[in-house]
């Protein structure tokens, strides 16, 4: 009889050094995959859970616009809005309501110089991990002329993962939307965000917005509208 022979120490400690090797160079890419995956329809339901918190806001206040619903909304927009989501008001050990700077940088088209203005927007941490950064405007701007919109009111960076998480960065975790004073939420760079801030520049289908099969060095902020206005899919290199 022969005998039968085995697997020697050295040849199953090169398979496994193999094995960890390929592992190490898949993981990342497949990271990245699940992630990417899971951007369209958490930015839906963020969008469904903000129209449904601000649908309710108004019929409390018995108005059309969140403005009057709410006295002085741009202090208590983001009270108003925790009553009606599940999650808290992020505040330090004082009491006091963090902003998203309190978190640190925010990375834009690649840079670690942040978006501006991040000292403005308040925490709020939803239960299911994700936060969202609210800026209520002191001026409401007005819609784009002969539209059925009511005016800019807020904005909002919604992090799918939490400031508190990498890679705390705006087209890979942060998405922007816009508030509309009637409650509609629309998503930063598509047509309805365009109308609400009679902005005519944030749109996402340019070379400096968030362009198709392409890595936005720039315009990185616009991607949400992309996104939205691909038939909710991400179309960019992300």
């Amino acid at each position: 009889m022969k005998n039968k022979k085995g697997f020697t120490l050295a040849e199953v400690l090169i398979t496994l050094a193999i094995l960890g090797i390929v592992a190490a160079i898949s993981m990342p890419a497949l990271n990245n995959a699940v992630q990417k995956n899971k951007v369209p329809p958490s930015i839906r339901k963020m969008i469904t859970t903000l129209e449904n918190a601000n649908e309710r806001i108004l019929q409390e206040g018995e108005a059309d616009v969140i403005s009057e619903s709410i006295l002085n909304y741009n202090t208590n927009y983001i009270n108003e809005l925790s009553k009606y989501i599940q999650g808290s008001i992020d505040k330090d050990a004082s009491g006091k309501v963090k902003t998203v700077k309190s978190y640190g940088t925010i990375k834009i088209n690649g840079s670690e110089s942040g978006l501006s203005n991040t000292d403005k927007y308040k925490v709020f941490k939803l239960q299911n991990g994700s936060s969202i950064g609210i800026w209520a405007k002191d001026t409401i701007s007005a819609p784009a002329p002969g539209s059925n919109y009511k005016g800019y009111i807020a904005d909002i960076l919604y992090d799918m993962n939490g400031f508190d998480k990498k890679p705390n960065s705006v087209a890979k975790d942060i998405f922007i939307f816009v508030v509309d004073n009637s409650g509609a939420i629309a998503t930063y760079g598509s047509k309805l965000s365009q109308e609400i801030t009679n902005i005519s520049s944030n749109n996402w289908n340019s070379t400096t917005g968030c362009p198709n099969d392409k890595k936005p060095a720039s315009g990185s902020e616009y991607c949400a509208g992309a996104i939205e206005e691909n038939d909710w899919k991400v179309m960019y290199k992300y």
